[in-house]
């Protein structure tokens, strides 16, 4: 009787002899037992050639279901095990599972080893009706007394698994003295993270099935795939943070540190959350360079306030319109000024987010964000008259917010961005500048003088400013009297 998988007898003549080839031998080797011819059963039996000829010792049905099951694309071929488990299994296994009397006769005499705990029953009382000695029974038959269960719970796991699986190693890993028996290594996966392998295996199985081209499940087009990945990790994010602390078990972080592993992945990637996390925790950020091998950040970085990354989350849908534009250069500042002109509270939130990425102080923030609210020159319609009047707005705004203005053109703060320091000399005040308005708009030379000798500030500025002679005060003004 075969003691493998039918399955797992080779299919590829690349690769050896094949399972078409081992049947083929079988059935010359029944006409030979047919003939009653011993010595050339024999000489059958011990030629390199034909030496393994059981391995086709399979019914016409088994042989006509493993070649459909071979013709199949390996996708399909996990299904129609399903539907035809005699292919999928050790038929002598499980003609043992089945018979635990006759389990435990081969165990004894070493041809087998125990299948089920009836067939451990069984042996242990042959052991004493036949007053066997420990000695004398084959090595790993009988799994120590307290350890039996364990030991079954292996083979089990194995069978369905695999003995490298999360479900068998967690056994081993919780029991030494079965796995000392076995003869096996110390599992060096921590036991939490073995638990969450055996605890997830169904949505991890399928999470794989996604990325496994020979899967029924695949799915083959990558935003799709990366698609289902986001989705089931957003619909059940306890399974998401425990496979991403079993990831960072993977990589070696201790148990004190799987949390940070787990909260570190868990922020956005976009920003700075992620590295002010490790900035707060530097225990674990010197575990990063070191198990994952994080590049250091260079010495002195910062990372802007937390209000940085909590101004995007808030406006998260108009940031992503306005970084996805599309078109030409032109095109795309078009729309966006547009998108900024219809959302002025968006449009002010992005220069506070400017401001707390370029490390303007706190007390500053909105200053920033009033400085770039000035209305364009264009606004005023009286420039449109007066184009080549400059416009003072700005000036205005710096001189009575020197702070803010100290800070603009502070290298050390601002570095490369800072501001070239400006000349306010020449700003008029505001209301210097309404005189010169009303000033400009007069018709003849000798009414703009009349109204310089009645405004001193605004004789003075002209004559500073615009290098006029003065007036006010003058034998020019008497002489208009």
């Amino acid at each position: 009787m075969l003691n493998v998988k039918l399955t797992s007898i080779n299919a590829d003549p690349a690769e050896g002899t094949t399972f078409v080839q081992y049947y083929q031998m079988w059935r010359e080797r029944e006409k030979i037992v047919a003939s009653g011819d011993e010595e050339k059963l024999k000489e059958f039996d011990e030629d390199d050639r034909t030496r393994n000829a059981h391995l086709g010792n399979m019914t016409q049905r088994q042989f006509a279901l493993l070649t459909e099951y071979h013709s199949l694309p390996k996708k399909e071929q996990k299904q129609f095990i399903e539907e035809h488990p005699e292919i999928g299994l050790d038929p002598r296994d499980e003609w043992l599972r089945s018979h635990p009397e006759d389990n435990a006769k081969l165990a004894v005499w070493g041809k087998a080893k125990l299948l089920t705990m009836k067939a451990y029953d069984y042996m242990n009382q042959m052991i004493k009706d036949l007053d066997i000695p420990d000695s004398g029974l084959p090595a790993l038959t009988l799994p120590p007394k307290g350890s039996v269960d364990n030991y079954f719970a292996r083979e089990e796991a194995g069978k369905e698994y695999g003995y490298n699986s999360a479900e068998a190693k967690l056994i081993v890993a919780k029991d030494d003295v079965l796995r000392e028996w076995l003869g096996l290594q110390p599992i060096s996966t921590p036991i939490k993270s073995l638990e969450l392998q055996v605890k997830w295996r169904e949505e991890s199985d399928k999470r794989d099935a996604w990325g496994d081209r020979d899967s029924e499940m695949y799915i083959e087009d990558d935003d799709a795939r990366q698609e289902a990945y986001d989705k089931q990790y957003a619909d059940n994010p306890e399974f998401r943070d425990d496979m991403r602390s079993v990831e960072g078990y993977g990589f070696g972080f201790s148990a004190d540190q799987v949390g940070n592993y787990v909260e570190y992945y868990n922020l956005p990637e976009k920003g700075y959350q992620q590295e002010r996390y490790l900035l707060e925790h530097p225990e674990f950020y010197e575990a990063m360079i070191e198990l994952k091998g994080k590049v250091p950040f260079d010495e002195g970085y910062k990372v802007p306030d937390a209000k940085y990354d909590e101004i995007y989350s808030e406006w998260e849908e108009l940031f992503e319109q306005y970084d996805n534009v599309t078109g030409t250069e032109s095109e795309r500042e078009l729309v966006r000024e547009a998108l900024l002109n219809d959302n002025p509270e968006f449009r002010k939130a992005r220069r506070r987010r400017e401001a707390y990425g370029k490390f303007i102080p706190e007390a500053q923030i909105e200053d920033y964000v009033d400085y770039y609210e000035i209305p364009p020159k264009s606004s005023d319609e009286w420039y449109a008259t007066y184009s080549n009047v400059p416009y003072y707005e700005d000036d205005w705004f710096l001189m009575e917010h020197p702070e803010f203005y100290k800070i603009m053109i502070d290298p050390e703060i601002m570095g490369e961005a800072a501001w070239q320091p400006r000349d306010f000399s020449k700003v008029p005040t505001r209301e210097v500048f309404k005189q010169y308005r009303k000033y400009l708009g007069l018709e003849t030379p000798k009414a703009r003088l009349w109204y310089r000798c009645s405004n001193k500030d605004l004789d003075d500025w002209l004559h500073t400013a615009k290098g006029l002679k003065r007036a006010y005060g003058t034998d020019r003004c008497l002489f208009n009297q």
